[in-house]
C-alpha cells in the first residue's frame, strides 16, 4: 500500500470515529467510503430549552439534556394503552422515547442521542405525547387501532422483526 492509500485509510478512520454511528452507512463499492444518511439536529441552547419547557405541561421536567415525563394510570391496561398511543406520533417524527413501564407507571425519557442532548425534535415529540394526556379510553383505543395498522403494514412489507426480535 502506498503512502496515499495509508493516508486515505486514516482519513476514513477519523471520519468513522468523529461522526455519529447512526448517521453513517458504509458504502465500500463507491469512491466515498461513508455516506451521510440524515442531518443530526442542532442542540438547543439553555434559553431556548427553558422557553420550550414553558410550553409543555408542568408534568414534564428536564435536566438540560433530556425531557422526562412520569404518569400513574388506574391499571396496567390503561398504562399500556397510553404507551401504544405513542406509536403514531413517534413513528411520524421518526423519533422514539425511552420508555419504562412498571405495572401502572410509565416513565418517558426523550433526548436526541445523535446530537447529545435536546433538540427541537424532542420538544415536538413531547408536545404530541402531551396531547395524549387526559384522552378518553375511546380515543386511546383509536390510537391502538392506528398502531396496529402500522405494525400490520410492517409485517406486510416483510419486516418480521417488528413482531419478534432476532435473538
Amino acid at each position: 500500500m502506498n503512502t496515499f492509500g495509508i493516508l486515505a485509510g486514516l482519513v476514513s478512520l477519523t471520519l468513522a470515529i468523529s461522526l455519529p454511528a447512526k448517521a453513517l452507512a458504509i458504502t465500500p463499492s463507491s469512491n466515498q467510503p461513508y455516506k451521510l444518511l440524515k442531518d443530526v439536529p442542532t442542540l438547543l441552547d439553555e434559553a431556548t430549552i427553558q422557553q420550550r419547557m414553558a410550553e409543555l405541561p408542568s408534568t414534564w421536567t428536564t435536566d438540560g439534556t433530556t425531557l422526562f415525563y412520569e404518569a400513574t394510570f388506574k391499571d396496567f391496561v390503561t398504562a399500556m394503552a397510553f404507551v401504544n398511543a405513542m406509536v403514531e406520533p413517534a413513528e411520524a417524527l421518526d423519533h422514539h422515547p425511552d420508555i419504562t413501564i412498571r405495572y401502572n407507571q410509565v416513565t418517558l425519557a426523550i433526548t436526541t442521542h445523535d446530537a447529545g442532548g435536546l433538540t427541537e425534535l424532542d420538544f415536538q415529540l413531547a408536545a404530541r405525547i402531551a396531547a395524549l394526556q387526559g384522552q378518553t379510553p375511546d380515543s386511546i383505543t383509536s390510537c391502538l387501532t392506528k398502531s396496529s395498522a402500522i405494525l400490520q403494514n410492517r409485517v406486510y412489507r416483510g419486516e418480521t422483526s417488528a413482531i419478534m426480535p432476532t435473538l
